[in-house]
């Protein structure tokens, strides 16, 4: 079984709460023992650059929280190596 998520960035979201939504949807996927890819949030045309420096925030930590959980990542307009687990 295989599942591919789009994540979209909501600006009442704050980034703990994504974090927090992610582990738990993490924790679903491994219970079911299906595979998972995640993409990464896209920024926003016409954003302020804070929104968009936390969207690119958002995206580095999902990046290393998908390879340290062995969970596939979609790299959608910016390029980051992954984090140390």
């Amino acid at each position: 079984m295989h599942y591919y998520f789009a994540i979209t960035f909501t600006a009442m979201l704050s980034p703990r709460a994504i974090k927090r939504d992610f582990r738990a949807l993490g924790q679903l996927v491994r219970e079911s023992g299906a595979q998972a890819i995640f993409s990464s949030l896209l920024a926003i045309a016409g954003s302020d650059t804070g929104r968009n420096r936390q969207t690119q925030s958002i995206n580095i930590w999902v990046h290393g929280w998908c390879h340290c959980h062995n969970f596939g990542f979609l790299i959608m307009g910016w390029s980051r190596q992954h984090q140390d687990c």
